[in-house]
């Protein structure tokens, strides 16, 4: 099993799955419950708040995961392949998989 994680807009790959509270970051536990899978969490500029012009649109970040997928996917492409996306990071993967459909 491979997964793949996408965190929302204003997130990051590390903030948004991470608890200062308890210290928990739930990708990196997830192998106490999956032992053999893969994890991937996938991080892209979705900070809306600073004004960026470097924000991309969900076209490209969608692009942008495909290629990240077949560089970690290279040696294990018949894992079943699950994605968990929160928030716009839901909408990438729907883009994603809208691409590589065609």
């Amino acid at each position: 099993l491979s997964l793949v994680i996408l965190h929302g807009l204003n997130g990051s790959p590390h903030r948004t799955f991470y608890s200062e509270h308890t210290g928990f970051y739930w990708p990196a536990d997830v192998h106490r419950f999956l032992p053999p899978a893969r994890i991937m969490v996938f991080g892209y500029l979705a900070d809306t708040n600073s004004g960026s012009t470097n924000c991309l649109g969900v076209y490209q970040h969608g692009e942008s995961l495909l290629a990240h997928l077949k560089n970690f996917r290279r040696r294990s492409e018949q894992r079943p392949l699950v994605f968990c996306g929160h928030s716009f990071g839901g909408l990438v993967i729907k883009q994603a998989l809208t691409i590589s459909s065609h």
